[in-house]
């Protein structure tokens, strides 16, 4: 049987309600909602090709700012999505494809289809398959999507959208030569030993997330500080060091002689540029180049000056700061900016 995503299949009323009641369980264990990431991760699984960029619009044209209040930017889609492991474009893609694949069976099998319940196929090494097939059924079952276990699963992180993911398939009814022998005490002990089951799963998965949360968490303090060394408002530290940088190579291959005056600065800019460097961070481009752009183009920079006029109107264009990146994370800390000339 071939399973048909866009197809809406039926879920038996019983059965949703023991879902409503699984899924408000469950979520009610989640201290700190993950709505903002599950929202962007639906958006991803609607149309795997989005660009970071694109994602961020279609996230603030759909549900406003995010949870802190900001506004979700192609940044910071790329950091979500570095946090979920799913920076790679291409790996992206074909992890999505093949959840919104077993979505759909798993939607089939909930509706009575034993065919499907014999195609399910769950078992991924990525940690957020279970998440991203839970989130696909959401997206592609209306029944689900507007139960009140829709707002529950959105709370979810991964640990406990596999939790709640087990517990769907738990929720598949046995064949009938298995129904006959069961007694109903029995059945009654079975689905305690699975509750049991995915609790002690749940805690061991819960430990392992906390180790890998503290140390991204130490990460994202460091990554935090090195981006606010290119914030506005701090005068753009990491520009004004490369331009002082590259000035005092250039007074040294001229032969000036530096002033003592100003000699600790020089080691001042030596250090915080070493330590730029071992932090990983490059610039993107070099500053002081001429280009001529669209609006499309100017788009991948920060730009600044007059609006275009249309998509096909060129401006002439300074790259005044080269933007900066830490490439081994794949990591954007702020894109380069030009200025009309």
């Amino acid at each position: 049987m071939k399973i048909n995503a866009h197809m809406q299949v039926k879920i038996p009323d019983h059965l949703m309600q023991r879902i409503d009641a699984g899924m408000k369980e469950i979520s009610s264990q989640q201290r700190n909602p993950f709505t903002d990431e599950n929202r962007m991760l639906l958006l991803c699984s609607a149309n795997p090709k989005l660009e970071p960029r694109e994602i961020g619009e279609q996230f603030t044209a759909r549900y406003g700012a995010l949870h802190n209040g900001k506004t979700l930017n192609g940044d910071g889609v790329i950091r979500m999505l570095r946090l979920c492991r799913l920076a790679h474009a291409e790996e992206r893609e074909e992890l999505l494809s093949a959840a919104n694949d077993a979505a759909a069976v798993l939607l089939h099998a909930l509706a009575g289809s034993k065919k499907a319940q014999t195609q399910l196929q769950l078992a991924h090494k990525h940690p957020n398959f279970k998440r991203l097939v839970l989130l696909s059924m959401l997206r592609q079952s209306n029944q689900l999507s507007r139960s009140p276990a829709a707002d529950c699963i959105l709370r979810m992180n991964k640990d406990f959208s596999r939790e709640a993911l087990d517990f769907l398939v738990d929720q598949l009814a046995p064949a009938p030569s298995d129904a006959a022998v069961l007694d109903e005490k029995q059945q009654e002990i079975d689905a305690l030993r699975a509750s049991l089951s995915r609790t002690k799963k749940l805690l061991a998965d819960l430990q392992e997330s906390f180790d890998i949360q503290l140390e991204e968490s130490r990460q994202q303090i460091e990554e935090d500080f090195i981006s606010q060394l290119n914030a506005a408002e701090y005068g753009y530290i990491l520009d004004q060091m490369a331009a002082a940088s590259q000035g005092f190579q250039r007074m040294r291959r001229g032969n000036v002689r530096i002033p003592v005056e100003i000699r600790s600065m020089q080691t001042l800019v030596r250090r915080l540029h070493e330590f730029i460097e071992d932090c990983g961070v490059t610039a993107i481009t070099e500053s002081g180049i001429c280009l001529d752009v669209t609006a499309e183009q100017a788009a991948k920079y920060q730009y600044e000056g007059s609006p275009f006029s249309d998509s096909r109107e060129v401006k002439r264009v300074e790259i005044v700061s080269p933007g900066w990146e830490i490439k081994e994370k794949d990591m954007v800390l702020a894109q380069p900016r030009i200025r009309e000339v």
